[in-house]
């Protein structure tokens, strides 16, 4: 069996591949399918949103309900700056949850919260 030398290309690298297909200009039926498929992702990712946004809304809202129950003078005794210090942190994070859904653009729906 002779072994290539320099001037003589290995057999394997003189396989030669097949041309790329042209691309054509996509059929109606299929942009058609495609914007389909498109506005089905959409309509799940929103009823997705409003599932997960609705919940997460609802727990939040139960949790402030648990921290009315600390404004009972009877069983709990606290300052005014305790209060203000703990509603000074809720409304800060308040305005950086509405900033984070101003920035990308989300959901401009009302949700209803119903409890």
């Amino acid at each position: 069996m002779a072994t290539p030398n320099k001037t003589q290309p290995a057999a394997a690298n003189t396989a030669k591949t097949a041309p790329a297909p042209e691309k054509t200009a996509p059929t109606a039926a299929e942009v058609a399918a495609t914007e389909q498929a498109t506005a089905v992702k959409k309509a799940e990712k929103a009823a997705k949103f409003k599932l997960i946004a609705a919940r997460r809304a609802v727990v939040i809202l139960k949790t402030l309900g648990f921290l009315e129950n600390c404004a009972n003078k009877g069983s709990y005794e606290y300052t005014p700056e305790q209060v203000a210090t703990i509603f000074n942190s809720i409304e800060a994070k308040v305005k950086d949850v509405k900033a984070a859904f101003s920035r990308t653009g989300a959901a401009k729906d009302k949700i209803e919260i119903i409890l």
